[in-house]
């Protein structure tokens, strides 16, 4: 009887267990094609959104804290395809608001006038986001003989699903990792103060929500235990110079719990 039995010192492979292997490994070489395949072709697509580190400029428009600090660019301040209304964003991890007044200036002589500021772009999706980098000295210059008025629309009630989202964590690129490393990115940028956003899919498109809160509690805290995940949200909506605005509370937002 043959031995079939292969050892490390002898090169040659039984011709038995060769004739195995070519079998084996050739349908498994053809499987891993088709596996590579069709996570090419069905899987998440990478995030399009672009954070640029050095991509600091110089922006002129009208500033609002209402739903959140934003500046409403003017034209030839914002690139084709976007909107003009940019969300501000604190350095790191703190708020845009507190960054802004630091040198004692209340957000009240901020509201609707004209500025110019310096910061880092974001953007994505057709949003813009302005990261205030240099805090209060990212306002270069400041208008306050004239006051713009809040654009505002009725509120009314609605019943959502969807995802509540960091928009730094989300635009800056992390979309292809949206399991614990997205939600560890939110957690901490909404603990700092970040605005949290609702993002919504309807008939293939994200809408995107300001969340605000109803009750006495920081919405910032009310929605920690829910971020990144689906849940389902009933609440008001409305429009607030140009960004969609979604009131609601804890007892309003329902975990969903899907696989």
């Amino acid at each position: 009887m043959k031995n079939n039995f292969y050892n490390s010192w002898n090169k040659k492979l039984p011709k038995i267990n060769a004739k195995i292997l070519r079998w084996f490994l050739f349908p498994l070489s053809i499987l891993l094609l088709v596996i590579l395949f069709l996570i090419v072709q069905f899987g998440n697509p990478f995030n399009l959104n672009a954070f640029k580190p050095k991509n600091i400029h110089e922006f002129s428009g009208v500033y609002f804290d209402l739903p959140k600090p934003m500046l409403i660019l003017d034209e030839g301040y914002y690139p084709e395809g976007f909107r003009p209304e940019a969300l501000l964003i604190g350095y790191g991890n703190f708020d845009s608001e507190s960054m802004l007044t630091e040198k004692k200036t209340t957000p009240s002589e901020l509201n609707g006038k004209r500025m110019r500021i310096r910061g880092t772009l974001l953007s994505g999706d057709g949003k813009l986001l302005i990261e205030v980098t240099d805090g209060a000295a990212s306002i270069l210059s400041l208008d306050k003989s004239i006051s713009y008025p809040v654009q505002q629309t009725r509120p009314e009630p609605a019943l959502l699903k969807g995802v509540i989202l960091d928009p730094k964590c989300w635009f800056d690129g992390t979309k292809p990792f949206e399991g614990m490393v997205n939600k560890s990115c939110a957690i901490q940028g909404i603990s700092g103060g970040t605005p949290p956003l609702f993002r919504v899919e309807k008939d293939g498109q994200n809408i995107y929500y300001v969340l605000e809160s109803t009750s006495v509690e920081q919405i910032n805290k009310v929605v920690l235990e829910f971020v990144a995940e689906a849940v389902l949200i009933s609440g008001q909506v409305l429009s607030q110079n140009g960004w969609n605005v979604l009131r609601t509370n804890a007892d309003q937002i329902i975990y969903l719990n899907e696989k």
